[in-house]
């Protein structure tokens, strides 16, 4: 699983995963920081910076979903991608 947020303070881009996260103690800070939609939620404190909602730099981080699961399989076939969006859109 991979979360993302952005740095309120350069603008930074940055992804919360299996890497840098200690999922007991760190998965609900890191949820919170990439659900911090401006205007709606707070920016919120976390890792010594204030992050807001990823998605108001890049909305669907499909590369870095890939990224981890071919850290898991050898091939890009042998992965599935789903991705669920709530809105009240229409196409």
């Amino acid at each position: 699983m991979t979360l993302s947020a952005v740095d309120v303070n350069t603008g930074e881009y940055v992804l919360f995963n299996n890497t840098n996260l200690d999922y007991f103690s760190e998965l609900s800070h890191a949820a919170m920081s990439s659900g911090s939609i401006p205007g709606v939620f707070p920016p919120q404190w976390f890792k010594q910076r204030w992050f807001m909602d990823g998605g108001t730099v890049w909305d669907v981080n499909i590369d870095s979903a890939i990224e981890q699961c071919l850290k898991k399989v050898d091939s890009l076939d042998k992965i599935t991608i789903d991705i669920f969006l709530c809105g009240t859109n229409t196409m």
